[in-house]
């Protein structure tokens, strides 16, 4: 009988820790996969804006004529200096992370709803050549596609994987006593879910060299891989009379000139064949070299990104093969004036 006693006490304490987990981390939500407006908790901790972005835009979609896709750095895209120069009514569907075959599944799901955009922004970073396929991580749940954009995330997977989950429930018990204390984090993000807009709270000053050795290879698998997928979004794009601009974002751009040059030319011929015109930041603009112009490493402020999208900026993509020799030339030419001149002084 006493055994029996401890079961059912035992069960009933056990039942009450998982309700308790379960509510706190609906109430709480707090990467916002289920909650469609942003929390002020979401200011200071960055919430899954697939999440965000898909629900406001099931709802909403009809009223956009253009959608912009791309990872963190695009999410600075403003969609209203985009309306700006295309005239048209934007929406930004970037998200952390993205991938190709997300950006395609995504259009795939607004056409699938009836919600064909006139124009498409397609982001290119040299650096996130690899970002083909979707992220293999189902736990990162900042990076989490929803069911309807990756079928192989069940929606009772989902369900234990966020609503049961003991790490988020801790989470959400630092966030409440933070906020009962007076510690809770300083804005980091400003959403604005009706135009899928971001604002960044922050500058982190770095060192990336301009000029760094160029032995960063890639592989002809990758670079085939990274063109197939994009060939399957921009044929999908005009099979349905959307006009695609494609536009390579502003880096740092020591994070451009590593890589090997031989392979960029071959990127480069390649996609040609298919992207004949892209949008640029002319690579001698001293800006993507200094840090002050940029959030951190990876996110350019939003003048960089608005000023590769004029219209004068635009140029045949073969043409980017001459401005990268030219770069690199002049990284040649840095170089020697500086050793030559420490030739100079160690001989006085």
């Amino acid at each position: 009988m006493v055994e029996k006693k401890y079961v059912v006490v035992w069960s009933a304490l056990i039942a009450l820790l998982f309700a308790a987990v379960l509510t706190t981390n609906w109430l709480m939500d707090p990467y916002r996969l289920h909650q469609g407006e942003v929390h002020r908790f979401a200011t200071a901790v960055e919430p899954n804006t697939r999440f965000l972005k898909l629900n406001y835009l099931k709802e909403h979609c009809g009223e956009f004529d253009a959608i912009l896709f791309g990872t963190s750095r695009d999410a600075l895209y403003d969609s209203r200096y985009f309306d700006r120069l295309f005239n048209t009514r934007a929406y930004n569907f970037s998200v952390n992370g993205e991938s190709l075959t997300g950006m395609l599944k995504k259009l795939e799901w607004l056409l699938s709803r009836g919600c064909r955009p006139e124009r498409i922004l397609i982001p290119l970073s040299f650096d996130h050549i690899t970002l083909t396929d979707y992220a293999h991580d189902h736990n990162d749940l900042i990076r989490l596609e929803p069911p309807e954009i990756n079928p192989a995330i069940g929606w009772s997977d989902l369900f234990v994987k966020y609503y049961f989950n003991a790490d988020v429930f801790l989470f959400n018990l630092n966030l409440i006593a933070a906020d009962l204390t007076g510690t809770f984090p300083e804005t980091r993000f400003d959403y604005d879910l009706t135009r899928g807009n971001v604002s960044y709270h922050w500058d982190h000053t770095f060192s990336i060299d301009p000029c760094p050795p160029a032995t960063k290879k890639l592989k002809n698998s990758e670079i085939r891989r990274y063109h197939n997928k994009l060939r399957e979004i921009i044929r999908t794009a005009h099979n349905h009379d959307i006009t695609p601009t494609v536009v390579l974002s502003p880096a740092p751009i020591g994070l451009l000139m590593r890589h090997d040059p031989q392979a960029m030319r071959e990127y480069l011929y390649q996609l040609a064949e298919f992207v004949p015109f892209i949008q640029r930041l002319p690579l001698e603009d001293e800006r993507q070299a200094h840090s002050d112009h940029f959030h951190d490493f990876l996110h350019p402020k939003a003048p960089l990104l608005h000023d590769a999208l004029i219209p004068s900026n635009g140029i045949p993509t073969l043409q980017l093969i001459d401005e990268l020799q030219a770069r690199r030339e002049m990284c040649a030419a840095s170089a020697a004036s500086t050793a030559s001149a420490e030739t100079i002084e160690s001989s006085t």
